[in-house]
């Protein structure tokens, strides 16, 4: 009886550990994917402020030629 509990025990830590496990690395994603939305808005503010609005057209342009350029492939 002894013997059955302890491995209960120690299936319920297991089954703890690797859930924790498992939040903590959803956690860390989540925290990766807000950092990388931020930082994706700063830099769209910073690039709004700085680029004129031809220097907007003229990145656009230049991506919208790469994109296709990609596809052609």
């Amino acid at each position: 009886n002894e013997q059955r509990l302890t491995a209960e025990a120690e299936r319920i830590k297991g089954d703890a550990t690797r859930e924790i496990e498992q939040e903590r690395r959803k956690a860390v994603q989540d925290i990766r994917t807000q950092t990388t939305e931020l930082a994706l808005m700063v830099a769209e503010k910073v690039v709004q402020r700085s680029l004129t609005e031809a220097d907007q057209r003229k990145f656009a342009d230049e991506a919208l030629e790469a994109l296709s350029k990609s596809y052609q492939r």
